[in-house]
């Protein structure tokens, strides 16, 4: 986690967003989001590249992202997407999103909640050209 809050207001400015846009697009409440921007709280890198991602979309996709969704992924859901990618182990999903250690497993055992925005980030990488896990696949098989 770090200090995003010029990153943050430089992004948003850029797009042309407020801060309550900007935080339904991360799916997190605004005062959250206020405390990143306004008072550098440190938030996790996995919402900084998820709003890069959506602000870097064209304006009529932004808006389609603004919708506000506030719901949970169930376990059953996060389980589920990490197998429909083929991905076996919940340690190696959790990495795509830079998770430590058993944060995917705690939230498939229901032991945690995921936050929506972390497991749409996941299903974004998932659908690049080469997707993320399989790098690091490649990088344990060295190891």
């Amino acid at each position: 986690m770090r200090d995003y809050s010029r990153d943050l207001v430089a992004l948003r400015n850029q797009v042309g967003i407020n801060q309550q846009m900007a935080a339904n697009l991360l799916k997190t409440p605004f005062r959250t989001y206020q405390r990143w921007e306004q008072e550098g709280s440190r938030m996790h890198t996995a919402f900084m590249e998820l709003l890069r991602f959506k602000c870097s979309a064209p304006k009529d996709v932004i808006a389609t992202y603004l919708v506000e969704v506030n719901t949970e992924p169930t376990p059953a859901e996060i389980k589920s997407a990490r197998l429909k990618y083929g991905i076996e182990e919940p340690d190696l999903a959790g990495q795509v999103i830079y998770m430590k250690d058993k944060t995917w497993y705690r939230w498939e055992s229901g032991k945690r909640k995921m936050k929506r925005a972390f497991l749409e980030l996941f299903y974004l990488k998932q659908r690049t050209p080469t997707p993320i896990y399989e790098q690091y696949a490649k990088k344990r098989e060295i190891a």
